[in-house]
């Protein structure tokens, strides 16, 4: 199951309406919704907000039949708790996509971010 798929489930077994999901999450209505229908990537930041909000782990956001399930073409992990199903639509590689070049950018930012901060460190110990 997608993440998508998952968080309409969890959603509407609390009966929490779209836009107000999109509050709590702080994102705009078009944009949960278009999480929810897997046609945009999940931020991993919300990951957390979202797993409160149902009062579970993060981890069981991605947890079927009491295994974690990861979307990617690796194979089974016997004995490990962990299945790995074969093969990505295009759609979910898509999605990983912005997800990992979402979270590259915000690395990188937040390296530049640290310099700045360094130099104004050794610029207040001159």
């Amino acid at each position: 199951m997608l993440i998508g798929d998952t968080l309409r489930q969890l959603r509407k077994a609390k009966g929490i309406k779209q836009p107000d999901m999109a509050e709590m999450l702080g994102v705009s209505h078009t944009t949960y919704s278009r999480i929810e229908n897997n046609q945009a990537a999940l931020d991993a930041n919300l990951l957390p907000k979202i797993a409160k909000e149902f009062e579970l782990p993060v981890e069981a956001l991605f947890q079927e039949n009491g295994k974690i399930v990861l979307h990617n073409p690796i194979q089974h992990n016997a004995g490990t708790g962990i299945m790995v199903q074969n093969g990505l639509t295009q759609q979910e590689r898509q999605q990983y996509e912005r997800v990992i070049a979402s979270q590259q950018e915000t690395i990188s930012v937040q390296k530049a971010q640290i310099e700045l901060l360094q130099a104004e460190v050794e610029r207040l110990r001159s």
